[in-house]
């Protein structure tokens, strides 16, 4: 049976932390009004993470934190903080092209935007109240447990038709190729996409309740498949957002884990990002050196795929030497440098004079619409300007270069844009993220929402179009099936919770109690 959350240990209650926390972001975020060297903005981006931080740790007394705005704040840490306090750990050349004074600008920018998604992002917090626990229905309860066993199912479905129709994306690295903006191909990037969330949901759930046998075969074969298209297409991000989902979704149980079991989850995640990205620079290292056939079927593309995994795992275990552009001028530090996004929002800005195009400006106010417009019925449907964009107009005959989530905003409407935008980014992942808390079939909803969107973000480089628009037709393709499955589970004859049919109705009715203010008002 679902549980009510436990009893609170001694400390500050999760209100008296969005406070304190708005308060210390309010504090450090109005310092950024000042024209402040690169180095003060760098220590103003880890202070608006490390203080709630602090304050969480003290409240809750455990390592792994389950608030996205403290998550988010890693990525901000490792694009702003980290590039700037430790320069020489970053061996890309474009550190040494850009003038100064456009890192030191960009700094800025970087450092107000994250300010204002903090401070936005708190207010919400402080201002919201935490669900109510209520008792449970068994037709809420089945629909919750479908709901999750369809959001896996599609993301293995999604998935798999995904990497049958696109056969990985090793093309991406030798010629010139735009990601397709059919409606199929977009339907099936949402399905594969939606595989990511359900590895949060999954760990978020099992540290509720005890699982059945059919959601952890649907978990493992999500996985499988995931990894493999990340593998086969040398993906960092999507390795990477599939170890955040683990850590997200475990850090989100009601009871602590243990200091050892949450210790290991985090150096485990560590150890994984080091693995991937090693294996990423081997993997297309090697591959910049295969001839890939032209019209190769899905057989030939996978086993080409194989053959270049292989490679690059005997070469990362006989310490060779990395082929490809990453041997000259590149070492270790590709690592960071995938995260360093000042320097491609220095470079963006640089580039464009500080002048925004204001391009789309209407149309970026309403990207969430262009997630439910079919581009087979509007082959002119508006084009967000993005990374293979820019990679084009800066010369590039291939591959994309990052504008960065501030560079994105900044585009479409101004300076005015990165405050504003970041701002409402922030105030809707902590609107969603609570909503997502409660115990029925919309909280589901919403969690999957949120943590949709949070994953993305935590791509300091991707547009905010990128982050609204698929987020938008998440929340419309689980707002469907939410319906769908509700008119089945309505049709059948009611039952007792024993037998509801999920393992949250098979668990002893002794384990649900109600907090005492919502048992006095029980009839």
């Amino acid at each position: 049976m679902m549980q009510a959350p436990p009893a609170r240990a001694a400390g500050p209650r999760r209100g008296d932390i969005s406070k304190l926390a708005l308060g210390w972001s309010a504090l450090i975020g109005v310092l950024s009004i000042a024209e402040l060297p690169r180095e003060w903005c760098a220590a103003g981006v880890a202070a608006l993470t490390l203080g709630p931080l602090v304050a969480i740790w003290t409240a809750r007394r455990q390592l792994l934190v389950n608030d996205p705005i403290v998550v988010l704040g890693a990525a901000w840490i490792l694009a702003v903080t980290l590039p700037v306090a430790l320069p020489h750990l970053y061996k890309d050349r474009i550190w040494h092209e850009l003038l100064p004074t456009s890192l030191d600008e960009a700094a800025r920018w970087m450092y107000r935007g994250w300010a204002a998604m903090c401070v936005a992002y708190w207010l919400c917090r402080a201002l919201s109240r935490p669900p109510r626990a209520r008792p449970p229905d068994w037709r809420d309860i089945r629909l919750q447990a479908l709901m999750r066993r369809w959001i896996g199912g599609l993301g293995i479905v999604g998935a798999v038709l995904f990497l049958v129709v696109r056969g990985g994306q090793t093309s991406q690295l030798t010629e010139e190729i735009a990601i397709a903006d059919s409606t199929g191909m977009q339907i099936l990037f949402l399905l594969k996409e939606l595989g990511y969330a359900y590895i949060f949901l999954y760990f978020y759930q099992r540290g509720r309740e005890p699982l059945e046998t059919t959601d952890r075969i649907i978990f493992w074969l999500n996985l499988a498949v995931q990894v493999v298209i990340a593998v086969g297409s040398a993906s960092k991000y999507g390795m990477m957002i599939m170890m955040a989902a683990w850590v997200l979704g475990a850090a989100s149980a009601p009871s602590r884990l243990g200091l050892v079991k949450e210790a290991l989850i985090g150096a485990g995640a560590v150890a994984g990002i080091l693995c991937v990205s090693y294996f990423v620079a081997a993997y297309r290292g090697e591959l910049i050196s295969r001839v890939i056939p032209n019209n190769a079927s899905i057989v030939e593309m996978v086993a080409l795929q194989l053959d270049v995994a292989r490679a690059a795992v005997a070469t990362i275990l006989s310490g060779e030497q990395i082929k490809g552009y990453y041997a000259d001028g590149y070492d270790s530090s590709f690592i960071l440098d995938r995260f360093a996004h000042l320097s491609s929002f220095a470079l963006f800005m640089e580039f464009i004079g500080f002048q925004s195009a204001y391009e789309n400006a209407l149309a970026s106010a309403v990207a969430p619409v262009f997630a439910v417009i079919p581009s087979a019925l509007i082959p002119d449907k508006v084009h967000f300007f993005d990374s293979a964009d820019f990679a084009r107009l800066y010369g590039w005959s291939h591959g994309g270069l990052s504008i960065a989530l501030p560079g994105s905003f900044f585009w479409a409407w101004g300076y005015a844009g990165i405050l504003v935008g970041m701002a409402v980014l922030g105030w809707l992942i902590a609107w969603m993220w609570v909503r997502g808390q409660g115990w029925d079939s919309t909280a589901l909803l919403y969690r999957t929402v949120a943590i949709s969107a949070v994953l993305a973000l935590l791509d300091v480089g991707v547009t905010f179009q990128m982050i609204v628009i698929p987020a938008a037709r998440v929340f419309i393709l689980v707002s469907l099936l939410k319906w769908a499955l509700g008119k089945i589970v309505a049709g059948r004859r009611p039952q007792p919770l024993a037998a509801a049919g999920g393992p949250i109705a098979r668990a002893p009715i002794q384990r649900y109690h109600m907090p005492d203010r919502e048992r006095s008002r029980t009839p």
